[in-house]
């Protein structure tokens, strides 16, 4: 190695000693062109005229040259980006929701495909009552606008709302714990659903979003056989084993629901799209 051509990247100096020498991007200099010279010397047996980088420093000059190109890059994207006001939907900061999920959807209306996304809300404090949100987005030119806010209001049985998520593009699946038993509860959200049990969503007055009465109600299920024929599955009441939080992923033909217990030790798995009776097929798992 001591009589290797490439001994001289290796050469082992400070980085402080030879930067000065070789840094030539103020001059505009190329430090290629410069390499280049000074490479011809050496295969001509001429000594070079100054000390060139070693690998280690060219290595940190290639990655300094790297990360600046790709940050005009970023900062170029950066600038087309062009960002909307945030739409208000809960003003009240003691409003703080037990469950909150949202889904983006694509739905037909007025001869178009538009892009629609759904916001649903259970307050901790307010649990008779799940909020839907519609937001409906127009697209012109490449900036995104939204319409007026449209809101449904979803009057659930007596107990408490444990958490809510949306199962797909037509359905969402919420869990309410009573003193008898807890239950999960298939609801449907979208507005241009066939279901007759679709919410009917009312336009949220201008500076009152976030608000609502007993007039705004678009969907009551609290009638028992509405609950039966909403009802997916039924938990008997066991102090062993009560639901807390829904995850569930949305894999036409194979969507599952996975139900965590509130000791956060035990859960179950259901298959969504395998019905026996009126419930989901249930598999158990213990951790």
């Amino acid at each position: 190695m001591t009589e290797s051509r490439l001994l001289r990247f290796f050469d082992i100096r400070t980085p402080v000693d030879v930067r000065s020498s070789w840094d030539l991007a103020a001059d505009g200099t190329s430090l290629y062109e410069m390499n280049k010279r000074e490479h011809q010397r050496s295969k001509q047996g001429q000594p070079p005229r100054s000390k060139l980088p070693g690998l280690q420093e060219l290595s940190t000059h290639l990655g300094a040259q790297c990360e600046m190109i790709f940050k005009r890059i970023a900062e170029t994207q950066r600038r087309n980006v062009m960002f909307g006001s945030p739409v208000p939907l809960e003003e009240h900061g003691s409003n703080v929701p037990s469950g909150k999920d949202m889904r983006m959807v694509v739905e037909h209306c007025d001869g178009l495909d538009k892009s629609v996304v759904y916001v649903a809300l259970a307050a901790a404090d307010e649990q008779k009552f799940v909020r839907i949100y519609r937001l409906a987005l127009n697209i012109e030119n490449g900036v995104s606008s939204t319409e007026p806010v449209e809101l449904a209001l979803v009057r659930v049985p007596d107990g408490t709302v444990d958490d809510i998520k949306f199962v797909d593009d037509e359905a969402l699946m919420l869990s309410i714990s009573k003193r008898s038993s807890s239950q999960l509860l298939n609801i449907p959200y979208n507005k241009m659903s066939s279901s007759p049990r679709r919410p009917i969503y009312k336009r949220a007055k201008q500076g009152e979003v976030g608000t609502a009465s007993e007039s705004d109600v678009g969907l009551d299920i609290t009638k028992r056989e509405i609950v039966d024929g909403l009802t997916r599955h039924t938990f008997p009441s066991r102090a062993s084993w009560a639901p807390a939080k829904l995850e569930i992923n949305g894999r036409k033909g194979r969507r599952v629901i996975c139900v965590l217990a509130k000791d956060n030790l035990h859960y179950r798995v259901f298959d969504v799209d395998s019905h026996v009776g009126n419930e989901a097929t249930e598999d158990i798992d213990e951790v």
